[in-house]
């Protein structure tokens, strides 16, 4: 199109309703443009033909995707080139809706990660990344009925995201007038209705966008038991205050409920087990349009989010005797008889009844009972940004974009906690460590607070172009710096092959998992005299151990990622992409054991010389033996690195059979490791109450596990416009899919001492 100064130039454009009486339909993802990050662009289109339930559904239309039915029994994380549901996968894969980035920094449904080296949710029926505390968001409660697009970036993403390491899913909400849409589905293991409506309020006042959604799914169809159910509903206001200034304005409520019931065929254990969650999220954005030399306009969002969420298990638990201690005062000594000294028969007092302990409690809980637990958290997370958009046009084909901003973000969480009654307390865990109510409101806020610059060049020249997009991000996170640059480049040829490249480190920040880590504790018996039936027979002394698990050079993980690729375009809108990209993080998250977490301490066990009706029992000192106690701390010395080829080929539409072919694919290789030292297991005394063996120590990255995978999919769509009917055959090979682990040695390289608990080479 050519516009001349001389004349006056009338042009009429009109919108087609994007539906299925279209003459083509895109039912699959579509590749971004060149320069910029590679990534996969998912329209309404699909999204409706999908039948999609949630945002994981939709990531099976991504390069080298496995299909799997939809499963909303348990928590949705997303993943991003990943075979496996790795949580650092997960927890670096960002999701913004609407601008805002949304966090799970803040949740601590867990149970003791330094005791047991684990992050996982509490209850039973879920997979090891569901629920988890340092895994990403749980996309169940996000409602796709009022959803535009959305974006998959896979690549090396703009300067302007951060907190992700593996990529990220930009979701962008429908906005404006729409007809009323009233959807409901039946599956055999899932119920879902929805209604989404578009409404115009009046000349001056804008629009506002309404939906709401139920659902409800059960986990097998025989198992009625098992279930989830959600309820979500949201609006946006949209108003144009001006012709230069514009806002959006979004509140979203969500309600979830997983829920096991007891089992009518499993009386004896009666295990019962919820997690719930009920929040809201408001976020407001606006842009002011400058148009003033380079500044072209200035963008800026505001996001509060808060979840309420609680976790309960219940269970009858054989095997669930110990002793249990309320004791939080490293070092004392303290019996079941709150602040009464306890001698042995020579008169030297046996217990330590430091400052803080007049109140402790302690019991020997019985064999067979009930344990509940109670997991009470709520989640803050606020969020303000700004960004300056600014161009300039050089009119000899060289033109600039530059976007620069700032953000802060701060999560935190005020839920009393973890709780339990005394008589129904978790079991005390192996070699002595224990659990302790912890209340979440005691821990401090993370934030972080960030900048970023990024100038898209473009030249143009004849037929070609070359386009160049570099930025640099710098983030704080309570106090720990990281500087991430980033760059995309590609040359355009002839308007038919494109060439591309680029390279980036992307950063995330610990959660408070890691950043704030229970402390460990052990109560290590010194006397049980058993059950008595005179209770006042009963003694139980037990001395306490605590240890702080905090790390405090815990470092922001990286993730160095490098891509080089080639669009081709074959005739028309045909093309075939070839993607080959290359991911190293050296130091992502990890709970682990080190060789200052292993304590050899001296274990004092007293016997009973003479007992008393009525009374205590006289005590002497049998002897002092050798124990361990060993807890697990954050660090950075998860290892994963990954190298793939993504390849897709868009045959488009052939208009005399109505039909598109599109084939797509992905080689796959990741390898898992640690780069930290692991160690022999059998840390327990032995018959005789000694120490029977050293604890071996091998040597980092021992062992290296590897998952390759090769998937090839061919979506077929059939489409008459005329009666709005789409059709799509998918068929998916799977040629390859294999697992294995590699073993440096099978030899220790040092040991810890039994004797003196120092470290020692191995000979």
């Amino acid at each position: 199109m050519t516009l001349s100064s001389t004349r006056v130039n009338r042009y009429v454009f009109r919108m087609e309703t994007e539906n299925f009486f279209m003459d083509e339909v895109v039912v699959t993802a579509k590749a971004n443009e060149a320069g910029e990050a590679t990534a996969s662009e998912i329209n309404r289109q699909a999204i409706d033909h999908l039948q999609a339930s949630s945002l994981k559904d939709i990531m099976q239309l991504v390069p080298g995707a496995v299909m799997s039915n939809s499963n909303l029994s348990n928590p949705n994380m997303l993943s991003i080139r990943s075979i496996d549901n790795d949580p650092l996968n997960s927890m670096g894969t960002a999701l913004i809706l609407d601008g805002a980035q949304q966090s799970n920094n803040a949740n601590l449904q867990m149970t003791s990660a330094t005791a047991n080296g684990s992050t996982n949710s509490p209850l039973y029926y879920q997979d090891a990344s569901a629920g988890n505390s340092a895994a990403g968001v749980d996309t169940r409660t996000i409602s796709l009925d009022n959803v535009e697009s959305v974006e998959v970036i896979r690549g090396i993403p703009s300067a302007e995201y951060g907190d992700l390491t593996s990529g990220a899913v930009i979701v962008k909400s429908k906005v404006g007038q729409t007809p009323l849409n009233v959807k409901f589905s039946a599956r055999p293991e899932q119920y879902q209705g929805s209604l989404a409506k578009g409404l115009r309020l009046g000349e001056k006042g804008g629009t506002l966008n309404l939906n709401a959604d139920f659902l409800y799914t059960v986990k097998r169809p025989i198992e009625s038991y098992w279930n989830y159910r959600r309820f979500t509903a949201g609006g946006i206001w949209a108003m144009r205050w001006s012709d230069g200034f514009d806002t959006r304005t979004s509140l979203n409520v969500h309600y979830g409920l997983d829920r096991r019931t007891a089992n009518p065929d499993n009386a004896a254990s009666q295990l019962q087990e919820s997690g719930r969650d009920l929040g809201f999220k408001f976020n407001h954005t606006g842009n002011i349009n400058v148009n003033k030399g380079w500044l072209k306009s200035i963008g800026y969002g505001a996001t509060f989010n808060y979840t309420d969420r609680l976790s309960e298990k219940s269970e009858i638990a054989s095997s669930a005797s110990g002793i249990y201690s309320t004791n939080m005062v490293s070092g004392s000594i303290i019996s079941n008889w709150p602040g009464q000294p306890v001698y042995d028969n020579e008169g030297n007092e046996i217990t330590n009844l430091l400052p803080g302990t007049e109140d402790a409690f302690l019991d020997n809980l019985s064999d067979t009972r009930l344990v509940k637990t109670s997991i009470y958290g709520k989640e803050i997370y606020a969020n303000a940004r700004v960004k300056l958009t600014l161009y300039k046009d050089w009119n000899n084909g060289i033109r600039n974009k530059i976007i620069a901003g700032a953000d802060f973000k701060s999560d935190g969480n005020l839920g009393k906690g973890k709780v339990y009654d005394n008589e129904t307390a978790p079991s005390p865990g192996n070699s002595f460590s224990s659990e302790r109510i912890r209340h979440y409101y005691d821990i401090p806020f993370m934030n972080q607070f960030s900048l970023y610059a990024e100038d898209l060049y473009k030249q143009t020249f004849g037929r070609n172009e070359f386009v160049l997009s570099a930025g640099i991000r710098y983030d704080n996170i309570n106090g720990k710096n990281i500087v991430a640059p980033r760059a995309n480049a590609s040359i355009t040829l002839f308007d038919r092959v494109t060439v591309r490249g680029g390279y980036g480190i992307t950063a995330k920040a610990p959660s408070l998992v890691y950043l704030y880590p229970e402390n460990a504790y052990f109560d290590m018996p010194l006397y049980s005299s058993g059950y008595k039936s005179d209770p006042a027979e009963e003694l139980y002394i037990v001395k306490t151990d605590i240890y702080s698990a905090e790390n405090p050079d815990l470092k922001i993980a990286t993730n160095n990622k490098a891509e080089a690729g080639v669009d081709i375009r074959l005739w028309d809108d045909r093309r075939l992409s070839l993607t080959a990209y290359l991911e190293k993080m050296q130091n992502g998250y990890s709970l682990i054991r080190t060789l200052n977490t292993f304590h050899l301490v001296d274990l004092p066990r007293y016997t009973a010389v003479k007992e008393n009706a009525g009374a205590l029992p006289e005590l002497e000192l049998e002897g002092t033996y050798k124990a361990w106690q060993s807890y697990y701390v954050p660090s950075n010395t998860a290892v994963r690195n990954k190298k793939g080829l993504e390849f897709e080929l868009d045959l488009g539409r052939f208009d005399a059979i109505r039909t598109s072919f599109n084939l797509s694919g992905a080689w796959m290789r990741e390898s898992y490791s640690d780069n930290s030292y692991s160690f022999s297991e059998n840390i327990r005394p032995g018959q005789n109450g000694s120490l029977d063996r050293n604890i071996g120590v091998y040597e980092p990255n021992r062992i290296v596990s590897y998952r390759e995978r090769l998937v090839t999919t061919l979506r077929i769509t059939h489409n008459i416009p005329k009666i709005g009917f789409v059709v799509t055959l998918t068929s998916q090979l799977t040629a390859l899919d294999k697992s294995w682990s590699t073993y440096s040695t099978d030899m220790f390289t040092k040991y810890i001492s039994r004797i003196d608990g120092k470290v020692y080479d191995f000979d």
